[in-house]
């Protein structure tokens, strides 16, 4: 078989037997949303062409590239040796650009022909597939997939900001509440961002004594698996886990700023689409809950010149003017639900007390508010 290294977005159609990610296909057409580059492993009397114009999804491509250093056989030994253990709680670290994504949704797509159905945790708030930027996601995979984009999301928190940086504590009991309220699986892979240095590491060990893995993957070069092994010794020594060293994909897979910031948008699209936005106007008093920044207030209020800071509220969540919240990208949700997120949108405006607001859904008394603004809907 050969590896072909296909960069997306991107439509391909297939004639013979071909293996994405562990998904095999049979003369049929498959794509991905994302400009990842995925492997596809091709037997010789297949052929493989990419459609062009058929979707305005899929118009962008690259020249296909065969190399047999790459692509998920450098992987193979490691999911062996994962799905040798009995307990099954891993957690896939590496910097950016090192494949974490895609050996997640290989791992999960293996176990998934082996009849055990995996919990993804993307937890990427810039760059994740299983919801906006911002957010964490997690879902139940029950059927094989080539693009996490198109699996649907069981559970979302929101963090506020693209960057981890500040939301370390955040993410990790988001993690953790997604672990133990998913729906029933039987082992769970979480993905992480590519924060792991300096104060990244240390995140990344706290993430380790939270929910304690059973299994630690790390994607990378040889210097910073030592540095790995120097921290894990920090660890209690009562945690139990194996450490697998997996092959880094390679520069190959690099995405460029402004594909990433593409991804983002395009993700955020996804999201906030017209056909399921609506425009709500509701008084702020029925409002529980405005989360901003690791906190919770009671009310916004615009700020006034002569007003004291020795007379502000901390209940109460100051602002400059009505033109701090337009565009800005926020979640909803209710307070029942535990910071669970219901749907998204965007502030229209804000005026005497009444928010309005392009929101995908209808019901909710909790409003998060990301430090991301958008023009988009």
């Amino acid at each position: 078989m050969k590896t072909v290294l296909i960069k997306g977005p991107v439509l391909l159609e297939i004639k013979g037997e071909c293996n994405i990610l562990g998904v095999k296909c049979k003369n049929e057409c498959i794509g991905w949303e994302s400009s990842r580059i995925i492997p596809v492993e091709k037997n010789i009397n297949s052929t493989l062409s990419i459609i062009r114009g058929r979707s305005l999804k899929y118009h962008y491509h690259e020249t296909i590239r065969y190399n047999k250093k790459f692509g998920i056989s450098i992987w193979k030994g490691l999911v062996k040796n994962v799905l040798r253990q009995e307990k099954k709680r891993i957690i896939i670290i590496g910097p950016s650009n090192s494949g974490k994504s895609t050996l997640s949704l290989y791992m999960a797509n293996v176990f998934l022909g082996h009849g055990l159905r995996p919990l993804i945790i993307d937890a990427d708030v810039g760059q994740g597939d299983l919801a906006p930027p911002t957010c964490l996601g997690a879902a139940v995979m029950n059927f094989p997939e080539v693009d996490l984009w198109k699996v649907r999301t069981n559970f979302t928190n929101f963090i506020g900001s693209i960057q981890p940086v500040g939301y370390e504590s955040k993410i990790i009991s988001s993690i953790s509440q997604q672990l133990d309220t998913s729906l029933k699986h039987d082992l769970s892979i979480i993905n992480t961002d590519g924060y792991i240095k300096g104060n990244g590491l240390v995140h990344k060990i706290d993430l380790i004594k939270k929910i304690q893995p059973d299994c630690i993957i790390y994607l990378g070069g040889a210097n910073m698996d030592r540095n790995l092994m120097e921290f894990f010794h920090h660890l209690p020594r009562n945690l139990k886990m194996n450490f697998m060293y997996g092959e880094r994909q390679g520069a190959v897979n690099n995405r460029s700023l402004a594909e990433r910031y593409a991804k983002r948008i395009k993700t955020f699209c996804k999201y906030l689409t017209k056909d399921k936005i609506i425009l709500v106007k509701l008084d702020l008093s029925r409002i529980n809950h405005i989360y901003y920044r690791n906190r919770f207030f009671s009310e916004i209020r615009c700020q006034m010149g002569y007003e004291s800071l020795d007379v502000m509220n901390e209940k109460i969540f100051y602002i400059p003017d009505s033109e701090f919240l337009k565009n800005r990208f926020v979640g909803f949700g209710n307070k029942i639900d535990n910071g669970l997120i219901c749907g998204f949108g965007l502030i229209d405006d804000f005026m005497k007390g009444v928010i309005s607001v392009k929101a995908s859904v209808k019901e909710f008394d909790t409003i998060f508010l990301s430090d991301t603004k958008l023009e988009i809907v």
